[in-house]
């Protein structure tokens, strides 16, 4: 849950300052490490929408919030499976998938199998040495490895599933951030998504969402081009319909299914849906959806 630290108005004699530079003036006693890392870990709106950028000018009028957050890393990874070859784990949102943040939380050693973006919780897969770790980029390569999504979305989607088959593309980078989308470039390669709809409300949509490909930012680029980004993802949609105001994009990596590398036994895996994706659909009166 989020609470207010800090609320100012942007005056006159402020006008054309950054984001940071106002910050810096109003919370003295906070470091500029620990405000920067604030606005990219989206703790901070200017009129209510999330800024992520740091050198973002201010003009007259403009409010700024400053939100703190209750939210702690937590001290080990949920276990969802585990033998000598694979360990498969519920990551937290807001951990990366480096192995030197994931390391200190697993007792054993072990290898990544595959990344989700920092902000998307959900089932991640662990190997224990690299020829395992061949074996399931095989499994991938392949199409073997099943995944399912939940994405809570803006907007009430209207159809009650849907297939989108369109190519994707980087188009620039932007302080650090690759940005991709939709593109009909000789670089685009084919991405395509299969959703449904779990359950709706008036201002938002909870959708099950199966990559058919593996392209990076893939259900992110997809939902924000059919016109319903996902809640929270403040690199694909500025503006969003629903009041909602989650401090990350809401989606999780809720199931996998894929051959065992070694044996080849089919292993199916339910990561448990996060408390504050929970908290945004208690909002939204959505409590049952999952």
């Amino acid at each position: 849950m989020k609470k207010i630290l800090c609320k100012a108005q942007l005056k006159k004699e402020h006008e054309g300052m950054s984001l940071l530079a106002f910050l810096r003036l109003q919370c003295k006693d906070i470091s500029v490490k620990s405000l920067k890392l604030a606005i990219d870990t989206k703790l901070c709106t200017v009129n209510g929408i999330i800024e992520r950028f740091s050198t973002h000018p201010l003009k007259i009028g403009d409010v700024v919030i400053l939100y703190q957050t209750q939210t702690l890393h937590p001290k080990h990874l949920e276990i969802l499976y585990q033998d000598e070859y694979l360990l498969i784990c519920n990551k937290s949102a807001m951990l990366t998938s480096d192995m030197k943040v994931l390391q200190p939380l697993l007792k054993d050693r072990w290898l990544l199998g595959h990344r989700l973006d920092k902000e998307t919780s959900g089932a991640l897969i662990f190997v224990k040495n690299t020829a395992i770790l061949q074996k399931l980029i095989t499994l991938f390569k392949e199409h073997s490895v099943e995944k399912f999504y939940l994405a809570l979305v803006d907007r009430q989607v209207l159809q009650e599933e849907g297939k989108i088959d369109r190519p994707i593309a980087k188009l620039k980078s932007y302080q650090g951030q690759s940005l991709y989308g939709v593109a009909a470039t000789s670089d685009a390669k084919r991405a395509v998504t299969l959703w449904r709809c779990l359950k709706r409300s008036k201002s938002a949509s909870l959708l099950l969402c199966q990559p058919m490909t593996g392209r990076t930012h893939q259900l992110r680029v997809h939902l924000s081009y059919i016109g319903h980004p996902i809640l929270g993802d403040a690199l694909y949609a500025k503006h969003f319909f629903c009041k909602v105001s989650p401090i990350r994009h809401l989606l999780h990596a809720y199931i996998l299914r894929f051959p065992h590398p070694v044996s080849a036994q089919i292993i199916t895996v339910k990561a448990k849906v996060p408390e504050d994706f929970k908290e945004c659909l208690k909002e939204l009166k959505m409590t049952h959806a999952v």
